[in-house]
């Protein structure tokens, strides 16, 4: 199983992707906003760039949703760790023999 440490460390991926997912479309589509991109299918494709950003969206939105729960995931473990640590602290304590 993962440490703490690896679920924080994944949770902080996972956003960082989302982050990056979410702004994949941003350049095309200022492109084919701007009156260069004129033609006859001009339409079609800012359309098309519309749905793929919503899509990019929405699939950021999702792994984020799951880097929360990787966090949270992650404060869990953090402490059953602390807890497994106390408990192995008291047992090598002379005071608790």
């Amino acid at each position: 199983m993962a440490t703490s440490d690896e679920l924080f460390e994944k949770a902080r991926l996972l956003r960082a992707l989302a982050d990056d997912i979410e702004v994949c479309c941003d350049a095309a589509n200022t492109a084919a906003q701007g009156s260069t991109w004129d033609c006859d299918n001009a339409t079609e494709v800012r359309g098309a760039i519309t749905g793929f950003k919503g899509a990019a969206g929405r699939a950021a939105t999702g792994i984020r949703q799951h880097a929360t729960t990787v966090t949270q995931q992650a404060h869990d473990k953090q402490a059953e760790e602390l807890a497994a640590a106390k408990t192995a602290a008291q047992h090598h304590d002379p005071e608790y023999r």
